[in-house]
């Protein structure tokens, strides 16, 4: 019971802060995107067809912040925009 209490609270906080870092990334000038949050990985989806290097750090510093992931685990992916 109380492992499964931990793994719920490990679960929203995940999703608190997804929701936090899809904002900051928002405030940032990104038009729209979803943050995955895994114990190992963080992933993130950006609606734009490409970023400059500028945007990567941008945006991966916004991860760290708010997760404490290493940089190495962090993954940021354009959307592929619908032809």
């Amino acid at each position: 019971r109380q492992q499964a209490q931990q793994k719920l609270l490990q679960i929203i906080s995940f999703l608190e802060q997804e929701l936090q870092l899809e904002h900051l990334i928002t405030a940032k000038g990104f038009l729209d995107s979803v943050a995955f949050i895994q114990p190992q990985s963080v992933t993130v989806v950006i609606d734009q067809e490409s970023f400059a290097e500028s945007e990567i750090v941008k945006i991966a510093d916004l991860v760290i912040q708010v997760t404490k992931q290493e940089p190495g685990n962090i993954y940021i992916i354009p959307k592929e925009q619908s032809r």
